[in-house]
């Protein structure tokens, strides 16, 4: 702003600032020509005044508040162009700080010859508005007139002085001023007068008339507190109106409220003035704190009106200002699907698309969740600090989860570290159960429905790599494999007992998604030694008792001297011990216990009577016909060829050739 003028108090020296900053060197008087009405607020900075102006201009007065070794302090006055008016803000910087009118600057200033100098200034002010009685006494308190009204011109003041005086001046003071002194007295005296009647009537005659009339109508009542105090929050992620007790971020908030017109509202933290503003036409008043420390801070403020009276302080506004971020809250993450359920570790896998995330944060502030840059909510930690969210259902694949903290003053915390997850709802098909026999002289791959001798068989199949694989005999758990990473599993079972069984699997992958059932493997296991011992006791020892001891000693003595020497000893040893091999140790181990203790007794106790007395018809042809067939068919053919199909045969027909029987025997 233009002329800014300043005087020294000490010096009484004078110059003229043009700009918005003056810097002080040592106490003075500064003059500004603005209206009261365009002050909006003013403020100490340290030891500088600092004033905003409606227009939006601000004026710095440096060392303003610096005092001397003598007390002495520096002074604003406002000059208001338009009307002349004086306003000294008295008391700048304290609790008390008011304006009151005065008449010219003598009263604020210590030396007289800057009071000259000063009302120089003024005078210059006023003759531009022809005002030329603006020192008469405007202001409301005595001691501001320097008139000495001496008036020793007995001038009974009769003045008829036709004084056209044109001072609207009631002032019954026809003041014909007999006074002869033709001072025609054009008396311009604008006068607004309080009467002062500077009426500088050229007529030597002091006549100032001062016409004491003060006309002091005191205005002593108080003014009504401040009303309406509101705190306004301007930065950060919560804005807006405040609440006594809060907890902001912004150490510079709006306070506002409402107070007398033109009343000068004063800001206090504690008993520490922060500056101080004048209400509007309207009453409406705004003032932007200076910054405010870290912690709690008590707002209220006093009114001040334009007879100077103050009103009681308004009730506190607690204030706490916090600035520091709070800590990152590190979520954790719960699975509650089966098959796996509990904490998850980042990184893992999980068919739980809507898991649980908690962890612990500053009591009441606002825990932001998201996956990657995308929002997925906010939950609000309790008294003790902890919180936990339940987000919609997470879409199949990689999720990169991560959490912000804001606490109450507004204040955001660091992103905290990034929990990856996967998501994997999918049920991944059956593993392929293949059965194979390891026992015996049949080995290999099996099909279901297969007997085999092997109760120890190796299961194995292909599932997803890392997957678990249930197997089991009907509802019975045989065990489990760990599919390797090329997805192949193996698993031999404990021995199975003989019998049928029906295997099958399922499939659990690292999510915890479980297959369904394989299709039933039926096995049977037979471990029956098909050698077949066939004790077949068929000890067929065939005792044959056909010891066919044949006695037949078959001397066959045969005198039948039929030379023929056939000697057909035929002993016939015919020994016919009917050794009958028939062995038929039948070894034919077919097992088959086949009890067929076959003793084959073969009651053939063939004791082989045989009774062979060997009459031996010896027709001798020596046909013996003792061919020795035995017929004793006992060919032993014992079929028992015992491929022991066990027909054991066994025929033993013991088909007894009974024609020839007899015959031998009529011939014996």
């Amino acid at each position: 702003m233009k002329n800014i003028n300043v005087t020294v108090k000490e010096t009484g020296a004078e110059y003229t600032v043009d700009g918005n900053q003056v810097n002080l060197n040592t106490q003075s008087v500064v003059l500004l020509h603005v209206k009261r009405e365009d002050i909006r607020s003013y403020t100490r900075q340290g030891n500088d005044l600092v004033l905003k102006l409606q227009n939006g201009d601000t004026v710095t007065i440096k060392n303003f508040f610096v005092v001397d070794e003598h007390g002495q302090h520096s002074d604003l006055v406002l000059m208001d162009d338009e009307t002349g008016a004086l306003w000294w803000l008295e008391g700048a910087g304290t609790d008390g700080a008011h304006y009151s009118l005065i008449s010219d600057l003598s009263e604020v200033i210590a030396t007289g010859g800057a009071g000259q100098s000063i009302a120089g200034w003024v005078m210059a002010g006023a003759a531009l508005l022809g005002i030329a009685a603006m020192f008469a006494g405007t202001s409301n308190k005595d001691h501001h007139s320097s008139v000495s009204e001496s008036d020793s011109d007995a001038d009974s003041d009769s003045d008829s002085d036709s004084d056209t005086d044109a001072d609207s001046d009631s002032d019954s003071d026809s003041d014909s001023d007999s006074d002869s002194d033709s001072d025609s007295d054009s008396d311009s005296d604008s006068d607004s007068d309080s009467d002062s009647d500077s009426d500088s009537d050229a007529d030597s005659d002091a006549d100032s008339d001062s016409d004491a009339d003060s006309d002091s109508d005191t205005d002593t009542e108080l003014p009504t507190a401040a009303q309406n105090i509101a705190v306004i929050d301007n930065v950060g992620p919560i804005t807006g109106v405040l609440h006594s007790g809060d907890v902001t971020d912004d150490t510079t908030p709006e306070i506002k409220g409402t107070a007398e017109a033109g009343a000068t509202i004063t800001i206090y933290d504690g008993d520490t003035k922060l500056g101080s503003v004048v209400a509007d036409e309207n009453g409406n008043w705004s003032f932007t704190l200076p910054e405010l420390s870290e912690g709690s801070h008590s707002l209220s403020a006093t009114v001040t009106d334009k007879a100077g009276n103050v009103s009681e302080r308004s009730p506190a506004f607690e204030l706490t200002i916090d600035t520091t971020a709070p800590a990152a809250s590190i979520p954790q993450v719960t699975d509650n699907v089966a098959e796996h359920t509990g904490q998850l570790q980042s990184g893992d896998l999980t068919n739980d698309a809507t898991p649980t995330l908690n962890g612990t944060a500053e009591a009441g502030s606002t825990v932001t969740i998201y996956d990657g840059d995308t929002v997925l909510g906010t939950v609000v930690a309790g008294e003790d600090g902890r919180w936990s969210f339940t987000p919609a259902s997470l879409e199949e694949g990689a999720h990169s989860l991560s959490t912000t903290v804001t606490d109450k003053a507004g204040n955001v915390s660091e992103r905290s570290p990034a929990f990856e997850l996967t998501v994997d709802t999918i049920v991944n098909p059956v593993s392929d159960l293949q059965v194979t026999d390891n026992a015996g002289e049949d080995t290999g791959t099996l099909n279901s429905g297969s007997v085999t001798d092997d109760d120890t068989p190796t299961l194995s199949g292909t599932a997803e790599a890392g997957a678990t694989i249930t197997i089991y005999d009907g509802d019975t758990v045989l065990g489990t494999a760990i599919a390797d990473e090329d997805g192949r599993w193996s698993f031999t079972p404990d021995a199975l007992a003989e019998g049928s069984h029906s295997l099958s699997t399922t499939v659990t992958d690292l999510a915890g998604n479980v297959s369904e059932r394989s299709p039933i493997f039926i096995l049977t296991v037979d471990l029956s030694d098909d050698t077949d011992s066939d004790s077949d006791s068929d000890s067929d020892s065939d005792s044959d008792s056909d010891s066919d001891s044949d006695s037949d000693s078959d001397s066959d003595s045969d005198s039948d001297s039929d030379s023929d020497s056939d000697s057909d000893s035929d002993s016939d040893s015919d020994s016919d011990s009917d050794s009958d091999s028939d062995s038929d140790s039948d070894s034919d181990s077919d097992s088959d216990s086949d009890s067929d203790s076959d003793s084959d007794s073969d009651s053939d106790s063939d004791s082989d009577s045989d009774s062979d007395s060997d009459s031996d018809s010896d027709s001798d042809s020596d046909s013996d016909s003792d061919s020795d067939s035995d017929s004793d068919s006992d060919s032993d053919s014992d079929s028992d060829s015992d491929s022991d199909s066990d027909s054991d045969s066994d025929s033993d027909s013991d088909s007894v050739d009974w024609p020839l029987y007899f015959h031998t025997l009529f011939i014996t």
